[in-house]
């Protein structure tokens, strides 16, 4: 099927179907292309590379909003703490915490993450670290931490949603 084809088809398609049509795509993209034969697991991947692109852009926004030391995220994807980093997220499953406490609902998986960056912030001042974005990148693995500190048996019980709707 070519690609105007799919253009010219793209008003039958409900909103959900657009939505997985957009995953998909982008899963694709992340694995180079439309490789006939990408695995699941490819597609995981994709998907926590995506996860972790977010987290690290949600860092880099919110330092820079709260007047902080803060570096780009596309800076911060260039240095060393961001290999480390997107391990912490891809392979240790902070994607997963994620994914579960907000299932496939991007704008509460980023509300979520605005959240937690927030609470990491909070944390390390408390702990009187000079906090920048690279400070952030290396201890984005308690972020499960500082959530459940703030809210205590939330992750556990299912119930962080009502945390963001609560924000919203």
């Amino acid at each position: 099927m070519r690609a105007a084809d799919v253009k010219a088809n793209l008003k039958h398609f409900s909103k959900a179907e657009l939505v997985d049509l957009r995953n998909a795509i982008s899963a694709l993209l992340a694995l180079g292309g439309g490789a006939v034969g990408a695995s699941a697991s490819g597609a995981k991947e994709a998907t926590a590379d995506h996860t972790a692109f977010m987290l690290c852009d949600m860092i880099a926004t919110f330092m820079k909003n709260a007047g902080a030391d803060f570096t780009s995220s596309f800076v911060l994807r260039k240095t060393p703490q961001y290999s480390s980093f997107r391990q912490k997220v891809v392979e240790d499953g902070m994607h997963d915490y994620f994914h579960k406490a907000m299932g496939n609902n991007r704008v509460r998986t980023r509300a979520l993450m605005r959240l937690s960056v927030g609470l990491l912030y909070d944390n390390l001042l408390a702990m009187s670290l000079p906090v920048s974005s690279r400070l952030m990148l290396a201890h984005a693995h308690r972020i499960p931490s500082v959530i459940n500190t703030a809210f205590p048996g939330y992750a556990e019980n299912g119930m962080l949603h009502m945390v963001i709707k609560s924000e919203e």
